[in-house]
């Protein structure tokens, strides 16, 4: 994988946006429980910080493995989408 700006700016926009979800929820759930004790506060908090670190990473490898998949198709994919659009043309053309 290359390092470059645009990684390093779309980790941290993505970081941000997880943050004020995190937040947001949390002035939810403080707004809604203003008496919640330290150990619900914990496993609240708990849960959404495992479920943001994890699920980012899921998606990466979910990815990351359908590319590796896909790729031996990669020569057909213009061929068949190229095909796919005369034949919608033509299904336009006529049909009515």
């Amino acid at each position: 994988m290359e390092w470059s700006f645009l990684f390093f700016l779309n980790s941290a926009l993505l970081g941000v946006g997880l943050a004020m979800d995190a937040f947001s929820v949390s002035m939810a759930n403080g707004l809604h429980d203003p008496g919640m004790s330290r150990k619900r506060m914990c496993i609240i908090a708990g849960t959404f910080g495992v479920f943001q670190a994890v699920m980012p990473m899921t998606g990466w490898v979910c990815v990351h493995t359908i590319v590796e998949m896909f790729s031996s198709f990669e020569t057909f994919i213009p061929c068949t989408r190229s095909l796919c659009l005369f034949s919608s043309v033509l299904h336009c053309f006529f049909v009515k």
